[in-house]
């Protein structure tokens, strides 16, 4: 009975994988029967396209399938879900222009991030990528400018509750403010319809990360894309492939979506006519940023997962492959979602899988430093108010973070999705 169960799971993975290609037409017919006709856990596979944020995929991909190894409901089900996620990515894309056009009137550029970029740019169609929040780029020095802008258009500043000392009034106070402006490298604010929440950028990667990102040259480098029309900047395609293996690496590799991400970006010059990669570029910049290891991990993904076609110039580059224990521990976590990382890292706020995934030991050693020592906006909600203004703190709070994962010892454990954790405190929808 465990056999069948574990072969059904196999196979419903498999399938998920073949939804997932980028060249489905050509592939799809061939690989369908075989798959199909080992018997699929229908409910698995909602559960795992929910999960990883790619049902518009599953139902482009399903598309073609023989329609009498389906079950009756699930295209209806599905092509609906594609037609909503359409709607709510338009409406997604018009906040984006709304907002980029009031911050380009007072001089403030914008550049648009994430899932409504990738969306936008390297997806066959803009309802085949799911996101949450809308996210944008802003220069650090006109940070204090947007926001003065964006909050006159009645856009609010939201606040994890983990923050908050008083759940009802949505406002850090004096000393959060001070901690929060030094620590994240993101604000999220509300649209004025509750519709979408808008996470404005002054960096690609917080504080705290052991990983070195140029803004300069990511604006210096910043691509043109057409949307309604209009002109919006863009990450460069070798920013993007650095930005989402970060991003992901930061978010434990939970989404497939993310490898699929590197896929279509891969893909775009030969599918969208694009300009070419430059792979040197691409490895010159991962190597700059510190974030080699986490780029070769997530085109290695890519290229088991999905067949994405990674030059053997490009491998030559890196100098080194991925690692076959990194690819295993990722792969065993993105296809059993259920699996937790160690509750002792995640209670001292420390990022299992960053910490494997970062270049050098001595990356590692600066990372478990910070994560440990440095104040927090919730520390005062966590801890009570007054130690984080004291100017000892950061040499007291590895002792508060222990004393509180002490306290835990013992206690169930909670459903990981709803946990409320040190190491990741602000939202991202993405």
């Amino acid at each position: 009975m465990l056999k069948h169960l574990a072969e059904r799971s196999t196979t419903t993975s498999a399938l998920l994988l073949a939804c997932l290609s980028a060249d489905a037409d050509s592939r799809q017919e061939r690989s369908w029967r075989s798959v199909l006709d080992r018997g699929i856990d229908w409910d698995l596979l909602l559960t795992l396209g929910e999960h990883h944020d790619l049902l518009p995929l599953l139902f482009s991909g399903l598309e073609h399938a023989p329609p009498e190894f389906l079950p009756q409901s699930l295209l209806p089900l599905l092509r609906d879900h594609f037609q909503a996620n359409h709607l709510r990515n338009r409406l997604a894309l018009q906040c984006f222009l709304s907002a980029e056009s009031a911050l380009a009137e007072t001089g403030v550029p914008a550049l648009v991030l994430k899932g409504l970029a990738l969306a936008t740019t390297v997806y066959e169609h803009l309802a085949a990528r799911q996101f949450g929040d809308v996210d944008l780029l802003i220069p650090e020095n006109k940070v204090v400018q947007a926001r003065y802008v964006l909050e006159r258009l009645d856009y609010r500043p939201v606040y994890p509750p983990n923050m908050l000392r008083d759940l009802n009034i949505q406002q850090l106070t004096p000393s959060q403010e001070r901690i929060y402006s030094a620590y994240y490298h993101e604000l999220t604010l509300q649209s004025p319809d509750a519709l979408f929440q808008l996470d404005m950028h002054w960096a690609l990667v917080p504080q705290h990360f052991p990983i070195i990102s140029d803004c300069k040259a990511i604006w210096q480098d910043a691509a043109r894309a057409t949307c309604d029309g209009r002109s919006i900047a863009t990450l460069s395609a070798e920013h993007q492939i650095i930005h989402t293996c970060i991003h992901a690496t930061k978010d434990r590799w939970r989404k497939l979506k993310w490898v699929v991400d590197l896929d279509r970006i891969v893909r775009a010059d030969s599918r969208l006519g694009r300009a070419p990669l430059d792979w040197e570029r691409l490895v010159w910049y991962a190597k700059t940023w510190r974030a080699r290891r986490m780029v070769i991990t997530g085109l290695g993904l890519a290229e088991r997962l999905l067949a994405t076609p990674i030059p053997e110039s490009a491998s030559r580059l890196f100098a080194h492959a991925a690692s076959e224990t990194d690819l295993s521990t990722v792969i065993k976590t993105l296809l059993n979602p259920e699996i937790h990382e160690p509750r002792v890292l995640r209670c001292l706020g420390i990022n299992a899988t960053l910490l494997r995934l970062l270049d050098t030991d001595a990356c590692r050693r600066r990372y478990l430093l910070q994560a440990l020592t440095m104040p927090r906006p919730e520390d005062e909600a966590l801890f009570g108010p007054g130690p984080p203004n004291g100017a000892l703190w950061k040499f007291r709070r590895p002792f508060w973070v222990l004393a509180r994962c002490v306290g835990r010892i013992g206690r169930p454990r909670r459903n990981d999705y709803h946990r409320v954790d040190l190491a990741r405190s602000t939202p991202d929808g993405d």
